[in-house]
């Protein structure tokens, strides 16, 4: 399977247009954010939509976590906050293996660490950041507000990044007001 770019496959797949995607990729280049987050926070693309993509690009299998029940003994081996701050849900332990539910399949870091500190193997599904959220409390019975799929959730961060939780309305205001500084910027021949 030839690799294929995110913002392409939704376009093939008709989910944007080239002009949103077009536009949502200058504001990429400008923010340094992730693409389908932004396409996320814009509303022209759901992170079910989004999530798809990432899976098959990275040559994934997702996971369907209502029909994903996490064994006690590989939630045990996970602290439940970890596991929420980072969105790992752990699934299963077959021997030396450890399964488990991510939402962002270039957080090597996370599942390295993961690995070296159960001295396990770690193989992974994807899920969409806010079923996977709400998947993770749930199943570590946890007492946290759940997130409607509107809000957008990201994934936990490395030391000295602040870990973010805002809504669409709050992403797409931000982008908004970032889309028109970059255009004044522009305009005065200050572009960044």
């Amino acid at each position: 399977m030839e690799y294929q770019r995110i913002g392409d496959m939704l376009l093939g797949e008709g989910i944007v247009t080239k002009e949103s995607l077009d536009r949502v990729t200058a504001t990429q280049k400008k923010s340094r954010a992730r693409l389908g987050e932004l396409l996320v926070a814009m509303g022209l693309a759901t992170e079910d939509q989004v999530t798809d993509c990432l899976a098959r690009q990275y040559n994934m299998p997702r996971a369907s976590l209502s029909e994903v029940h996490s064994e006690p003994n590989a939630l045990n081996l996970v602290d439940p906050f970890h596991a929420l701050s980072n969105l790992i849900l752990p699934v299963k332990v077959d021997g030396d293996v450890l399964y488990c539910v991510i939402s962002d399949p270039l957080d090597v870091v996370l599942t390295d660490e993961l690995s070296v500190a159960l001295h396990r193997r770690i193989v992974t599904w994807m899920a969409a950041p806010t079923e996977l959220y709400n998947s993770i409390i749930v199943s570590y019975g946890m007492n946290v507000p759940l997130k409607a799929e509107a809000g957008f959730v990201t994934g936990a961060t490395r030391p000295g990044r602040k870990k973010s939780q805002h809504t669409q309305e709050d992403r797409q205001a931000l982008l908004f007001a970032l889309d028109n500084a970059y255009e004044f910027l522009d305009r005065q021949g200050l572009g960044i």
